[in-house]
């Protein structure tokens, strides 16, 4: 959250960069990973536009029809986790006939990253890397 316009003070985030390498000393570059999310703002117009000099412009308001967006990788850049996309929509369903998605998709009322979605989604990955261990040590 730092460097974005959140709700923590600066403080907090200085603190939380100080202790990091303490967090993460004993893992491998491999076993570390970052994520982010980002809001996609698909259906917004560009907000200049270029106008002959006596045009008059008309404004209007912009649209907040969003995806969540949220990216992550390990620090060493060997893996990158499925792209995951929320929606309002619980279903997509103007993909029905569509198979697979190159990433995840979940919904939400408000598009927004929830607990519950982040925890399913850890568990998720958990599972996979637990089942993958698993059958090495076949």
């Amino acid at each position: 959250l730092c460097n974005e316009s959140a709700s923590l003070p600066e403080s907090v985030c200085e603190e939380w960069i100080k202790d990091i390498p303490a967090i993460v000393k004993g893992y491998e570059p491999k076993n570390i990973f970052n994520a982010d999310e980002t809001g996609l703002f698909y259906q917004c117009l560009p907000d200049k536009t270029a106008m002959f000099k006596d045009e008059e412009s008309r404004g209007g308001k912009q649209s907040k029809v969003r995806l969540t967006v949220l990216l992550a990788a390990n620090e060493d850049g060997s893996e990158n986790l499925s792209l995951l996309m929320i929606g309002r929509s619980k279903k997509l369903r103007c993909f029905v006939k569509v198979k697979s998605f190159p990433f995840k998709y979940k919904g939400n009322r408000k598009a927004w990253m929830t607990s519950e979605i982040l925890a399913k989604i850890l568990r998720q990955i958990y599972a996979i890397e637990k089942e993958e261990n698993y059958s090495f040590h076949r």
